[in-house]
């Protein structure tokens, strides 16, 4: 967690080259922390709970412990934390794309933003509305969409989890 997120995928995809295998297998080295941290820490929290030490007084499995008393508190946070990382997972792939480290025959947003750029006249005519502001706009509107998927999801499940989500 010392080293910035971004600079870890650029190095990994500077290794491993340009394609869009190589940008998930970054995205998924460096986005599985918080997720894992999470999903710990409440299966700790539920280990010391009164029923779960009764349960295993009585001999119940481990089997029958994670099905029946710690797959709804892992699931809701797993769930609320995955839906939180894509809109990270959507901004780190256009920002290795943008960067020349995404798949050059793709169609990515990262991707026509950097075609665009490159260009020589771009903003000498019309297009830059078409090549620039479109995709960046699609982008905000993707990642605020999910965004509210994610608070709304939230809601539903419950807003006890709000307090460990803030540390990250």
């Amino acid at each position: 967690m010392s080293i910035p997120e971004l600079l870890l995928m650029v190095l990994l995809g500077s290794m491993l080259g340009p394609s869009l295998r190589n940008i998930i297998f970054s995205i998924v080295l460096v986005a599985w922390v918080v997720p894992a941290k999470l999903v710990r820490s409440e299966i700790l929290k539920q280990k010391q709970a009164r029923y779960i030490q009764i349960s295993k007084l009585y001999g119940a499995s481990f089997l029958h412990l994670l099905q029946w008393h710690f797959w709804k508190p892992v699931f809701s946070i797993f769930l609320i934390t995955v839906i939180r990382l894509m809109n990270r997972a959507i901004l780190m792939e256009a920002s290795l794309s943008y960067l020349g480290l995404g798949d050059p025959l793709s169609k990515s947003w990262g991707m026509i933003i950097t075609r665009a750029i490159d260009f020589p006249n771009i903003y000498l005519t019309d297009f830059w509305k078409w090549w620039l502001l479109f995709p960046i706009l699609f982008m905000v509107s993707m990642v605020l969409s999910v965004a509210v998927i994610g608070q709304n999801v939230e809601k539903t499940i419950g807003r006890r989890y709000r307090k460990e989500w803030k540390k990250y």
